[in-house]
Parts: structure tokens; sequence; C-alpha cells
């Protein structure tokens, strides 16, 4: 696994950052998202799903009341699931939300994901986002060593590395 740490300082930088790691994902990829509310892993998200090349990664929101929102018109398909009001394991398991994250053909964003511990695979990234006072954040990386190429070389207008 490869570590990376990176500090931005806006919804649109966020995204940029997301639509790197979209860039880099493969089927059968889990994301994993962590942060506390507000901390802009739905932001994220949609930048993944720029770089899947979703026809519109506007129409990307929390899935928070629905558990889970699949999207599809990209390179891949995205299932996105927010376990924030999942009570544990099992819980998820009886409503079904664990069904759609083993799709081999898709690339999965689970936001609260402590709620599963068991969903992390060996094709799992791990994204932590932490406020850093008005609108920066810093995100800490982890993604698998075919993810290193491109976050080492940061463009100018990129979110800069801490």
């Amino acid at each position: 696994m490869n570590e990376w740490e990176l500090r931005t300082d806006s919804v649109e930088a966020t995204e940029r950052v997301g639509e790197r790691i979209g860039a880099r994902l493969e089927a059968g990829d889990r994301v994993l998202l962590r942060g506390e509310l507000g901390a802009g892993k739905t932001a994220l998200v949609r930048g993944i799903a720029r770089g899947l090349h979703l026809s519109d990664p506007r129409e990307v929101a929390s899935p928070t009341f629905a558990l889970v929102h699949v999207y599809e018109g990209g390179r891949l398909p995205i299932v996105h699931a927010d376990l924030y009001r999942i009570e544990d394991e099992a819980s998820a398991t009886r409503q079904g939300v664990l069904d759609g994250l083993s799709d081999p053909r898709a690339v999965s964003l689970i936001e609260w994901p402590e709620r599963c511990p068991s969903i992390a695979s060996d094709q799992t990234w791990e994204v932590r986002i932490d406020h850093g006072g008005e609108d920066v954040r810093r995100l800490h990386i982890r993604g698998p060593a075919r993810a290193a190429s491109g976050f080492s070389d940061r463009p100018r207008d990129e979110p800069e590395f801490a």
C-alpha cells in the first residue's frame, strides 16, 4: 500500500483529488471514506465520479437516507453507500446494503465503513478527511501500489501534498 497526505482549501480542490483517485480505480475496488459529518466525503465522491467519467457527476448526492445509490454511464458502475444509519454489520446484511458492494464489475464507495469492518478487501483504498479549519481539509489516502503513478507528480493547480 502507498500513502499520501494532501491538503485542499476548497470543495473544488477536494473534488479534483477525487477525480485523480477515480482515474486510477479498477473494477472491484472499494474506497472506504472516513470523516466527520460535513468533512467533504460526498464532494470527494463527486470527484471520483468525474474521474470515472460519469456523464453528470452533479447527480451524486449523499445516500444517507437511501443508504445506497448506484450510478451507471461511466467507465465503471459506482455503488455509493452511506452506512451512517446502519447499526452494525448484521443490520446491513438484513437490509441488503452489502449486496451491491460485492459487484466485481463496480467500484464501491463506502461512507462510515467502521459500521461493517468486514467490507475491506485486497482491492481497498482508504481515505480519511480531517477538518483543518475554514475550508481546509487534510486527506489521508492509502491505495494500492498501482495507484502511485500521478499522485507524486502534481500539476500546479492541484491540491498540495502536506
